[in-house]
């Protein structure tokens, strides 16, 4: 189901409701690259939390459990915000990495910065490939 770089958060989160509604034994991820990606980190950090507590609300993720990951519960909206864009306009996108730029400059933990870095990538990825 999807590509290599796909966001299937909102998917991790049903399969864990259903796994344990139909008993399973267990789930795995295949083909995911590594946290470089920011919606493969969030896929991974998606089935830690959604295996952990299958009942747990998307926007309380998001707000409260990936909020000391990004630098609070606004910057952890957005970085969701912005790794879940689809768009495909070139102002656009550029207006995000300057945008992610500032936000990375003012990380003081080196992990929140890491995080934001790798988000750098993604979006300079992104335009990359608008021709």
């Amino acid at each position: 189901f999807g590509g290599t770089y796909s966001l299937i958060c909102d998917l991790i989160q049903q399969t864990c409701r259903r796994a344990v509604e139909d008993q399973s034994e267990g789930l795995e991820l295949v083909g995911q690259i590594g946290i470089a990606s920011p919606q493969n980190e969030l896929n991974y950090l998606a089935l830690e939390a959604f295996s952990w507590n299958p009942r747990l609300d998307f926007d309380t993720w998001i707000d409260r459990e990936l909020a000391p990951l990004y630098g609070g519960a606004r910057l952890s909206r957005r970085f969701w915000e912005l790794v879940s864009s689809t768009t495909q306009d070139r102002a656009e996108i550029e207006g995000q990495l300057r945008e992610v730029r500032e936000i990375h400059a003012a990380r003081i933990d080196p992990r929140q910065a890491r995080r934001w870095s790798n988000l750098i990538a993604e979006l300079t990825r992104r335009l990359s490939l608008i021709k």
